[in-house]
């Protein structure tokens, strides 16, 4: 859906493996070449990126990469984050919610066609990951948390 409606403004998509490439080669990602790609050059391109989508984890668990994109100054386009960090994500301020493919694709051309919302929202969101999710204020919350 989000390559249909975004076009060449889209890349992503699955990690190209050999059970990827046999069952689903339209959904290849255009940005991985292979599962083997280095972690710091996969952080270092997604940095160049406007918007990272998130989907749920499974047991709605936080997404590993969430943390990766509030900190890379993305903007967040998700489905519902029903588990967050000790300091609750909160919808349409750190991020951009969406539940169907269509509304993924609104929510993502709506941040491409206003600059200053998908402005807006990075620094929301990565205001959060500074007082919330960096390892040194994360602690702090938790043990805050756990001692009173």
């Amino acid at each position: 859906m989000l390559r249909t409606r975004l076009g060449n403004r889209c890349v992503g998509g699955l990690i190209r493996t050999p059970y990827a490439e046999k069952h689903y080669p339209d959904l290849l990602s255009n940005l991985t070449p292979t599962s083997k790609a280095k972690r710091p050059e996969f952080i270092r391109l997604c940095r160049q990126f406007l918007i990272r989508v998130n989907i749920k984890a499974l047991f709605d668990a936080i997404p590993y990469s969430l943390g990766e994109t509030l900190a890379a100054n993305n903007c967040l386009v998700s489905e519902t984050i029903r588990n967050s960090f000790a300091t609750p994500l909160i919808a349409d301020k750190h991020y951009l919610v969406f539940s169907t493919p269509n509304e993924c694709a609104d929510r993502c051309l709506e941040l491409l066609d206003s600059p200053a919302k998908a402005q807006r929202l990075r620094e929301e969101a990565h205001t959060y990951y500074r007082a919330a999710v960096c390892p040194k204020e994360a602690m702090r919350t938790y043990l805050t948390q756990a001692l009173a």
